[in-house]
Order: C-alpha cells, then sequence, then structure tokens
C-alpha cells in the first residue's frame, strides 16, 4: 500500500491524495512434469481386482494450490482391465486380468494442474502381462534321501 499525491501548477497549489494497493496474482506458468516419462510395471493375470499396478507422480516448479492435479489414464483397456485415481494417481486393476488380452498395453497418463488457465503432463505407462497356463500344476522335490 502507497500514497499517490497529485499537485497542480495553481497558485496556490491544489493537491489531491489517495491510497494504493497492488495485489500482486500467481500466473500459472509452470506445468507439471511427471518424475518419469515412462512407467513400466509386469502384472500377472491371477492378479486380483483392485492390485496397484503403478504410482505416477506429477509435480511441478512451484508449491502451491496450483500443484494439486487431477490424474487421468486413456488408451485401450484404460476403464476395461485399469482404472487410475483422480486424485492420488494411483493405477490398479478393475478386475482379474484374462488370458484373451494382449501382453503388453500401452497407456497416456494425464496430469492437469487445477488453475486456470491449466496446464497438463503427459506420461506412458506400459503394463506387461504375464499369462499363466492354466492346468499346470507344482511339484516340489526333496532332495534329503
Amino acid at each position: 500500500m502507497f500514497t499517490v499525491t497529485a499537485l497542480d501548477q495553481s497558485i496556490p497549489p491544489r493537491t489531491a491524495k489517495s491510497s494504493v494497493g497492488v495485489i500482486v496474482d500467481d500466473v500459472n506458468d509452470n506445468p507439471p512434469h511427471f518424475t518419469q516419462s515412462q512407467y513400466h510395471h509386469r502384472v500377472a493375470d491371477t492378479f486380483p481386482a483392485g492390485t496397484t499396478v503403478a504410482t505416477p507422480f506429477a509435480f511441478d516448479m512451484t508449491d502451491s494450490e496450483q500443484a494439486v492435479y487431477e490424474y487421468s489414464l486413456e488408451g485401450h483397456g484404460s476403464g476395461i482391465y485399469f482404472r487410475i485415481d483422480p486424485e492420488s494417481g494411483v493405477v490398479t486393476t478393475t478386475e482379474a486380468l484374462s488370458n484373451s488380452i494382449a501382453e503388453r498395453l500401452r497407456f497416456s497418463v494425464v496430469a492437469v494442474d487445477r488453475s486456470v488457465p491449466s496446464l497438463m503432463a503427459l506420461a506412458e505407462l506400459v503394463v506387461d502381462i504375464s499369462h499363466t497356463v492354466q492346468g499346470t500344476k507344482c511339484i516340489t522335490v526333496d532332495d534329503e534321501q
């Protein structure tokens, strides 16, 4: 806050004073970044629904309210086999995976900050799925005879 005084050239001079306040607002000029450009994880088709697959994490160069993100997952199979928590970014399975899905799935992880204008970041999530052979048995051999 400061005071501005205006003075004219008349005799006697006349003056006017006014207080001025300046509010400096933060501009959203730092886009989010992921800690990795690609997250690579492996899951087995025997993992139950709700299994954590990955935890992508976004950040920006400022530590402010703008550093709150909404995460989303894009790509074939997102929402069907996998979901992402929009607040935490944790990716989980939505159901037990079947042998009929591909051995490798690729998704885009999106982080959008909650500022105006909003800024976003993308990272790739690669999920390799280990398929088990149905009907196989495990045999334990005791070497102590």
